[in-house]
């Protein structure tokens, strides 16, 4: 153990630790030091960006942006049953060089249906959404990147708008 360890106060034979040290607040000093590391911390980090969305006639789609917007694009699409937080790890990489946008496809994550008819939620609709979602930014063009059922997504949106998708990664 180190010497602030092991030093007590012999007339109370209690640590000398700062635990028993009572602050304005009615804490100990040592929860009081916890308390503001927390806080400076949480100052630290930059706040994450919120969350946007795009409303089309049969869906609201919620994405978030990342980067700067005047870099190329890359626009990631998630699988079946999954959300656009599946790439977070992506966008930590990507987003110094590329304006980056993670999308919830319809039906998933924060995205809606504006309606109850199960037709809504055929595949052949999320070409439009990843569409509206790049025109909700202004992205002329962008590079898809997409796993499992995104990637027919993808190819439904590079389908529907051949001259606003550059390459598709899946």
């Amino acid at each position: 153990m180190g010497a602030a360890a092991s030093m007590v106060d012999k007339e109370r034979k209690k640590p000398l630790d700062g635990s028993d040290v009572a602050t304005p607040r009615g804490t100990s000093a040592v929860a009081e030091v916890a308390r503001l590391r927390a806080l400076l911390a949480a100052a630290a980090e930059p706040a994450a960006p919120a969350f946007k969305s795009v409303h089309t006639t049969t869906a609201n789609i919620h994405h978030r942006t990342f980067g700067d917007s005047a870099k190329p694009c890359v626009l990631f699409i998630h699988g079946a049953a999954s959300s656009a937080l599946t790439w977070y790890n992506q966008v930590d990489y990507f987003q110094g060089n590329y304006f980056v946008i993670a999308m919830f496809w319809r039906g998933h994550g924060l995205s809606t249906l504006n309606g109850h008819d199960s037709s809504l939620l055929d595949p052949v609709n999320f070409g439009g959404d990843v569409i509206a979602v790049l025109d909700e930014e202004a992205v002329r063009e962008a590079t898809l990147v997409a796993h499992s059922m995104g990637g027919f997504c993808a190819i439904r949106a590079a389908f529907e708008a051949p001259d606003r998708i550059s390459a598709i990664v899946m």
